[in-house]
C-alpha cells in the first residue's frame, strides 16, 4: 500500500493566515508597500517561504497606536502558529514569523 502526498500551496497558506489575522488582538489591517517605501527598503509585503519543512512568515500589519506592540506582536504570532500548526499538520518550532508593525493612522 502506498502512501499519498499532499501539497499546500503558499496561496492556501496565505489565506489560512489572512482568516487568522482578521480576529487578532490590535491587528486593523495589512500594510500596502508604496512606491516611497520600496525607496526606503522597507518590506515589502506578506512573504511565505517553505523550505525544508520549516515555514517562513514576513507580514506587515497595521496596528491600533492605542494598543502595546509587543502585546500585538506577541499575540498574532502565538495565533499564526497555533493555526498554522493545526491546518499544515506542522511543528510549531517549525513555523517562523517576523512581523512588521506599522501605527495605524487615526
Amino acid at each position: 500500500m502506498s502512501q499519498g502526498k499532499i501539497i499546500i500551496t503558499e496561496k492556501a497558506i496565505e489565506c489560512i493566515i489572512f482568516e487568522a489575522l482578521k480576529d487578532c488582538y490590535g491587528v486593523v489591517g495589512f500594510h500596502q508597500p508604496s512606491i516611497l517605501s520600496k525607496v526606503h527598503l522597507q518590506p515589502q509585503g506578506l512573504s511565505i517561504k517553505i523550505k525544508n519543512g520549516e515555514v517562513f512568515l514576513r507580514i506587515p500589519l497595521i496596528v491600533d497606536p492605542q494598543v502595546p506592540f509587543q502585546e500585538v506582536g506577541r499575540n498574532t504570532i502565538h495565533t499564526l502558529k497555533y493555526v498554522l500548526s493545526r491546518m499544515l499538520g506542522h511543528n510549531k518550532e517549525n513555523i517562523k514569523v517576523k512581523l512588521f508593525l506599522y501605527k495605524a493612522k487615526i
